[in-house]
């Protein structure tokens, strides 16, 4: 019985210009970059916040209001940079921090420290000016949100 033996074949061989390297190299770069960028543009916006909706994107954001690691996450995410070892110690230390809850979100999905700003006179007054006003009956209603609000009207 007579078997056949496969060939082996011999590995492709590519041959590079030694002066088309640097060409090449930059080239792969330029594809990698492009595929980022359309990679990044085709990822869906975030919808624009509204006052019907900057209720939910908070809720989404922070999550359980029991959770200590949610509450240290707010506290990093508005800039703070200790970080309290407790709920409590969390809510403290956000009652010193002035931000805009709508620009807070937008920070956010930048992944950027939202303005803060010097007094809750300042804020109100921003507030006002940019109708950015989180709707006051969801806020009465407590949760997170509630460490973040400060008297508009």
């Amino acid at each position: 019985m007579a078997a056949k033996q496969a060939k082996k074949q011999a590995p492709p061989t590519v041959t590079i210009d030694v002066n088309s390297t640097n060409q090449l190299a930059f080239d792969m770069a330029s594809m990698s970059l492009r595929s980022a960028q359309i990679s990044a543009a085709s990822q869906p916006k975030p919808p624009r916040l509204t006052k019907t909706n900057v209720v939910a994107e908070f809720a989404r954001y922070f999550g359980s209001e029991n959770k200590l690691e949610n509450w240290q996450r707010l506290c990093r995410d508005v800039g703070n940079e200790e970080v309290p070892e407790s709920i409590t110690k969390c809510k403290l230390a956000l009652r010193k921090v002035w931000v805009n809850i709508f620009d807070f979100i937008e920070a956010v999905r930048q992944n950027k420290i939202p303005r803060r700003f010097p007094t809750e006179e300042a804020l109100r007054e921003y507030t006002i000016s940019t109708d950015k006003i989180y709707p006051k009956k969801k806020a009465k209603k407590g949760g997170p949100v509630r460490a973040l609000l400060a008297h508009i009207f």
